[in-house]
């Protein structure tokens, strides 16, 4: 999709209500002075946080190169690496993966691999944020599902349909990108998610070097877990 990419993120994401997750976030690292964005994306989350020291990262260079164009993020540490072997010569207060990040990972096995780059990144007590799709919204909302908008310079397709894996799903997105001439340029992209139930969840979390402190959904953290709950968010920590 090439250098526009991060442009149009932000164009089709423009309804997306980042300052729940924002409030989230804040509730519970409220006194953390460092913050590493795991996936961090454009950075919308990442300028949002009121904290001293801000880290990111993002596969995606195309996201990267965006964000450190914003001028919130002038001061942010900015880097491309994959959250499967991110690396920093430091520790941080807490670490936040926001809208999904973990669903990007395709088994258990890399989930357990992220949770022990995060423990090496932790400082004690230090706290990791993280929410993922639940099982009824993968299995209602992403299945075989079609979805579309269009805006004034760009307008896109995306088609949800069941991936091959258990709790999968294959997002492919048709972009269709305004040009100053008045044409149209078409670019594609392809996403695979995967989520899994909260019972898989809360034993992947036990045995890692991390611990539970809270989970709750749908942006309130009073929400218990429910079967037909859409976003499930987990507070966990690394022991002191």
């Amino acid at each position: 999709m090439g250098n526009h990419f991060g442009n149009i993120y932000e164009l089709l994401t423009y309804d997306v209500p980042d300052e729940l997750w924002v409030d989230v976030i804040h509730h519970y690292i409220d006194s953390a002075e460092s913050v590493l964005d795991m996936g961090c994306g454009t950075g919308r989350i990442l300028k949002q946080l009121d904290i001293k020291e801000k880290y990111g990262f993002d596969v995606s260079r195309h996201m990267i190169e965006y964000a450190k164009s914003q001028t919130e993020l002038q001061s942010a540490s900015l880097s491309v690496q994959d959250m499967l072997t991110f690396q920093y010569d430091r520790t941080f207060d807490a670490i936040v993966a926001a809208s999904d990040v973990l669903n990007y990972l395709n088994n258990e096995a890399e989930i357990s691999q992220v949770f022990e780059r995060l423990a090496h990144h932790l400082s004690p007590g230090g706290v990791f944020v993280f929410d993922i799709h639940s099982v009824y919204k993968m299995l209602n909302e992403f299945n075989n599902q079609t979805y579309a908008d269009d805006l004034d310079d760009v307008s896109y397709i995306w088609f949800a349909y069941t991936g091959e894996e258990d709790l999968s799903v294959m997002h492919e997105m048709i972009f269709f990108n305004k040009q100053d001439d008045g044409s149209y340029i078409k670019s594609q992209e392809t996403i695979h998610q995967r989520t899994y139930t909260y019972e898989t969840m809360l034993n992947l979390i036990k045995e890692s070097p991390l611990e539970l402190v809270h989970s709750f959904s749908d942006f309130d953290v009073d929400n218990v877990v429910t079967d037909e709950c859409e976003r499930v968010f987990f507070i966990l920590r690394k022991p002191v």
